[in-house]
């Protein structure tokens, strides 16, 4: 008998438990008690539990007149603890339904809602019931409140979450129940054969009869994908019962109960996000598809609830079509202050695509703006049209340029403080290394074997890069203030968070910039280690070159250091988180840039403007080029070793605004800056790239001269 592989039987049994009705078309509230007691299940609902009972249920207002009318309304409800009824109501999605008794006070306005067990409540007779011991009360609308999930007129008892489910790879004694059925079925032996997945029903039903014709038994078909020299004689295979043991009901219980638990908390979401794998800057802000099943789930929620305002209505006189209920979320006041940078993005944005209708020639209302913008009409004044005469414009045109470059100026300057921090944490842990590195080293091949942890560094990498995304958003609220906290001194997690929260809009960027840190940060890596076995080479070479020996050069190692910039006395390494960290920021914004090229299709070469400017930057300073000219190709800051450049990004009618023109040629003077960039000529991996081809030649050649040396 062919051995078939584990994978195979999985699915064959499956296959023989789906076609026994493996999955009942209904669930008992036994089974769903059975399931709820899982850990991993029950640890799921309880995280979506909080998620929904944490937030406030207030009944509101449709219309802005019925105000008023909505405090009288929410003081009614206002001594109702609502967060205990929304977990039993939640219930419903476990059950189908789920059942309270409303309890009114004296003027009839609604006391409270008293939580009835599922087990006490049935459905017969297209009417439902609640029974306690022998005696039976029909439900009514003004007595109790019941809440139905996802009813249809198929299922009037509404559907469980837990439907999804295969009750019997969840149940270890069913399974065996099961197993006794098939065997009467199929006898010791079953026929297995492949059928192609994309088959009609008719050819799956003609290919079974020919099966079960030639072998003269019953057979199960397992669906699969045909190659083109697919041979079903050779691919039909005999099992034996006894070879489904149950054993193999521990796997497929735990695939179910994974199915489940990403079931419940929504897409691919699971309890562990992901168990340590997966993106490295998500880490555990990581919640796809978590929201959109809380939301579905307040919805439901405010949806059931409904029926108290139609009850308070009847006692108090109004509409209840003009009232609903809301979940609002509880914010933190840090929250609350992210929440409001949000709002006022979202506002900015608005802003601009009026400007961009204006720019083609069209006005808008008062009235429209007013309410596109949530601005009362009466502080929307209509501002006169500027018109310059004699060179006045041009005046206004220099003097909004200037305050361009400061602002920009300014983000640098804000950005080169907030990393200064981490740079003696760079440099303590390197130079940590290298010494521990030391004293390991017996001989000239030990020098070649370096190599750095440099995960912080490329967690500052990743920090900067966020920042020079979000420097470039059109938003005032989005640059730092003094008195908040520097995420260049949190822990990356923690920075991490404190990114998302001020600015929601990162959250769907984070494995993209996760993914080209990564891809740069290994050449950094690399070229760091490079660079320092061929300073300790050079090193090494000279000591020998003056007469001393390759132990007196080990003993000196404290002094070695210090003189190559790698010890005590950091200048290289500083220099290496310095160009790093400002490489991250640009292409942070560079990213940006380009996912909003379309409104913003040209770049100006801004150099900062004081005694520290290079003689690369003056010249390239103040240049415009369009963003898909091959200028940015060579020419993208940085251009050298402590280049504080940056890129501009401009509109059409920002260009028009500040006077600019378009350059469409680069110019011999620029040309000839290729010389002076060195390694910083193109785009940043292309520059690690080709100094680590260099290094790796000049360190073979070194090597070649210490081993004739000693």
């Amino acid at each position: 008998m062919i051995k078939i592989k584990k994978e195979m039987f999985a699915s064959i049994v499956t296959q023989l438990f789906s076609e026994k009705n493996g999955t009942l078309e209904t669930i008992s509230n036994d089974v769903i008690n059975k399931i709820m007691t899982d850990i991993d299940i029950a640890s799921a609902i309880q995280k979506l539990e909080r998620a929904v009972s944490g937030r406030k249920l207030v009944p509101i207002a449709k219309k802005t007149e019925l105000k008023e009318l909505e405090k009288e309304i929410q003081e009614r409800f206002s001594g109702i603890k609502f967060n205990r009824i929304i977990n039993h109501l939640i219930t419903a999605r476990y059950y189908g339904y789920s059942c309270f008794e409303i309890v009114y006070k004296k003027d009839f306005s609604i006391d409270t809602l008293i939580p009835i067990s599922a087990e006490y409540i049935y459905y017969r007779d297209k009417k439902w019931k609640l029974k306690i011991g022998t005696e039976e009360i029909v439900l009514n609308r003004d007595k109790f409140l019941l809440s139905i999930h996802k009813w249809n007129p198929a299922k009037p008892e509404g559907t469980s979450i837990f439907e999804c489910c295969h009750q019997t790879f969840l149940d270890k004694d069913m399974y065996v129940k099961q197993l006794r059925g098939l065997a009467s079925e199929y006898g010791d032996i079953i026929i297995v054969y492949p059928f192609d997945i994309n088959m009609n029903e008719e050819e799956k039903e003609e290919l079974r009869k020919n099966v079960e014709n030639l072998h003269g038994k019953k057979s199960i078909g397992v669906p699969v994908v045909f190659s083109e020299n697919f041979d079903l004689g050779k691919t039909v295979e005999f099992i034996k019962l006894s070879d489904l043991d149950p054993k193999i009901y521990t796997e497929l219980e735990n695939r179910e109960k994974e199915k489940l638990v990403q079931n419940i908390l929504g897409s691919t979401l699971t309890m562990d996000n992901g168990g340590g794998t997966g993106s490295y800057s998500l880490g555990e802000v990581h919640k796809e598809g978590f929201d959109e099943v809380v939301e579905e789930i307040c919805k439901f929620v405010t949806d059931s609830l409904f029926q108290l305002l139609e009850i308070d209505s009847k006692y108090h006189g109004y509409n209840p079509k003009d009232f609903e209920f809301t979940l609002e979320k509880i914010f933190t006041e840090e929250e609350k202050i992210a929440r409001e940078k949000q709002q006022e993005e979202l506002k900015t944005v608005k802003l601009d695509n009026l400007q961009k209708l204006s720019s083609t020639g069209y006005k808008v209302t008062a009235e429209y703006i007013s309410e596109h913008l949530g601005i009362s009409p009466e502080f929307l004044i209509e501002k006169p049209e500027q018109i310059y005469a004699n060179g006045i414009g041009a005046e206004f045109s220099k003097k909004k340029l200037d305050d361009l470059f400061e602002k920009n100026k300014e983000k640098v300057l804000i950005f080169e403080e907030s990393i200064s921090t981490g740079m003696k944490d760079f440099t303590e842990t390197v130079t940590k290394q290298l010494k521990e590195k030391f004293k390991e080293i017996k001989n000239i091949n030990d020098l070649e074997s370096f190599s750095f942890d440099l995960s912080e560094l490329k967690e500052k990498m990743i920090i900067a890069y966020l920042k020079g995304y979000i420097d470039e958003l059109e938003n005032p609220l989005t640059e730092f203030s003094s008195d908040e906290e520097n995420p260049f001194n949190l822990p990356f997690s923690k920075a991490i968070n404190w990114f998302i929260k001020k600015f929601p809009i990162l959250y769907d960027h984070l494995d993209d910039v996760t993914k080209k840190v990564n891809e740069t940060f290994f050449y950094i890596k690399r070229s760091l280690e490079l660079e320092t076995t061929r300073t300790l080479y050079n090193s090494l070479l000279d000591n020998l070159s003056n007469g001393g020996t390759f132990k007196d050069w080990l003993e000196a190692s404290k002094t070695i250091l210090d003189k190559t910039g790698l010890g005590d006395s950091p200048w290289y390494l500083e220099l290496v988180y310095r160009n790093n960290m400002q490489s991250s920021y640009n292409a942070g914004a560079f990213y940006n840039q380009e996912l909003n090229k379309k409104n913003k299709p040209y770049g100006l070469y801004d150099a900062i403007d004081d005694e520290r400017t290079s003689e690369i930057c003056q010249i390239l300073n103040g240049k415009v080029y369009p963003l898909d000219h091959a200028f940015w190709n060579r020419y993208l800051p940085p251009n050298h070793h402590g280049c504080r450049s940056k890129r501009i990004t401009l509109s059409r009618e920002e260009l028009e605004e500040y006077g600019l023109t378009v350059s469409k040629t680069v110019t011999k003077e620029i040309k000839d800056l290729k010389n002076k960039m060195g390694n910083f000529y193109g785009t940043q991996v292309s520059g690690i790239k080709k100094a680590i081809k260099q290094k790796e030649k000049e360190i073979e050649e070194m090597k070649n001269q210490l081993k004739l040396k000693i």
